[in-house]
């Protein structure tokens, strides 16, 4: 890649290898960026397109796809997170990590058989599959369904291997699992708890997996850029104090 031309070698032994090779020293980082990072003069804040890849951007700006590493360079959120992802990469990564689907009730289950491991069954939907989290503190419970059908609003969801007198709660809401709330928050966007046996109090919002999730990508949007009349410059220090 262009950007590691120039950074300094180093004799590397890789593995049971007798022989070193010579190889690029990658973790070379030095503080040019960093010294006129925070400079206004230098800089615009930008927000990345849907689907903008550094790339792309790079040449959108510079006219010249050479300089996207910058981007890592001027803004620490991307360099530690990650690019921001299109809308479907966001909706790809929510089914990813939130597969199941969810169970709001407010019935007090804690000390039934809805427990991690056992089975949860819709009466209504023929919804099934086994407990993978509770969260007693919001009245939830997460079930990896293991057919094709999806539990029900007002249905009864029995648990437990008792054939005669199963535990049993009444749902409130449900759906996928990115879309249980994850947590709550009042009027300054402070976290605040709620009484999981009682409706939502109507002083507080409900923030969901989706939510939280789309918002943290799209603070990741949020960036800076070198300004194009002096990324020649910038890009020139920058290889002289690699050499």
């Amino acid at each position: 890649m262009p950007h590691f031309t120039n950074f300094p070698s180093v004799l590397y032994r890789f593995g049971n290898e007798l022989d070193p090779v010579i190889f690029q020293k990658l973790g070379t980082y030095v503080d040019i960026i960093d010294q006129v990072k925070d400079d206004i003069t230098v800089y615009a804040d930008y927000t990345v397109l849907d689907g903008e890849r550094p790339d792309i951007l790079s040449y959108k700006i510079y006219d010249d796809i050479r300089y996207y590493w910058l981007f890592y360079y001027v803004n620490d959120h991307i360099r530690e997170e990650g690019w921001p992802l299109s809308a479907q990469e966001v909706f790809d990564q929510m089914e990813k990590y939130y597969p199941h689907q969810f169970i709001r009730t407010f019935d007090n289950w804690f000390k039934s058989d809805f427990k991690l491991g056992n089975r949860a069954t819709g009466k209504k939907s023929g919804a099934f599959g086994d407990i993978v989290q509770t969260h007693p503190d919001l009245g939830q419970i997460i079930v990896n369904v293991e057919n094709s059908f999806s539990f029900q609003r007002a249905e009864v969801v029995e648990a437990g291997f008792g054939f005669f007198n199963p535990d049993t709660i009444n749902v409130q809401f449900t759906g996928k699992q990115y879309n249980a709330v994850h947590h709550y928050e009042d009027a300054n966007g402070n976290y605040v708890d709620i009484d999981p046996l009682q409706p939502d109090p109507s002083n507080v919002t409900p923030i969901t997996f989706s939510e939280r999730f789309i918002e943290e990508n799209e603070k990741r949007r949020r960036i800076r850029i070198i300004k194009p009349d002096v990324i020649n410059q910038i890009y020139s220090e920058f290889n002289k104090a690699l050499k």
